[in-house]
């Protein structure tokens, strides 16, 4: 191809002439120039998909970072600690009433144990009726699991269980955080 003002022959497909500087017509008929056009839009093409894709993982990232630190999702894991709490509440109440468990020699014993705040994720075995009978309420060999399904931020893993009265039973996780003004659930 060659330059319409000064005819001599243009080095590259810019659309200036390096001898004049001037900007010349180049038709789109000559088969290089076309080449060369098709590789500047391809690379344009391929430069605009890497930046969506950049754009939207940081986009995800994002949006991980802030369901991390949502306050509806942790009220979601306090929630489901509450139902934890009071299922417990419920296992033991169960337990207690059971003609079964009162029928039994140590249940006196037991029943005076459980008066003092107890820490049922340490209980393992038979050692007490009451906590056995609702170990085998909540379909679990020992209540040790319970702590690793505390869901909630600055759970410590133990729930507290103290009988407060005839037929009353607190649950007390310990270090939940519930609201500003409370750290801890308790179910009575």
């Amino acid at each position: 191809m060659y330059c319409e003002h000064c005819g001599k022959p243009l080095s590259d497909y810019s659309g200036i002439c390096k001898s004049c500087n001037k900007i010349t017509d180049i038709s789109s008929g000559d088969p290089v120039y076309d080449a060369y056009r098709m590789a500047q839009k391809k690379k344009s093409h391929e430069t605009f998909i890497c930046v969506f894709f950049v754009i939207l993982a940081f986009c995800i990232l994002i949006s991980a970072i802030i369901a991390h630190d949502d306050p509806y999702w942790q009220e979601s894991k306090v929630s489901a600690d509450m139902q934890l709490a009071d299922s417990i509440h419920t296992a033991i109440l169960t337990s207690i009433m059971d003609p079964e468990i009162q029928s039994m020699k140590k249940f006196p014993g037991d029943y005076d144990a459980l008066t003092e705040e107890f820490d049922i994720t340490q209980y393992t075995g038979d050692e007490n009726c009451i906590l056995a009978g609702a170990a085998e309420i909540l379909d679990m060999e020992d209540l040790h699991d319970l702590s690793r399904r505390l869901k909630s931020r600055g759970a410590t893993g133990r729930i507290l269980v103290t009988i407060i009265g005839p037929m009353q039973v607190q649950v007390r996780v310990e270090g939940t955080y519930v609201s500003e003004y409370r750290e801890e659930i308790i179910i009575r």
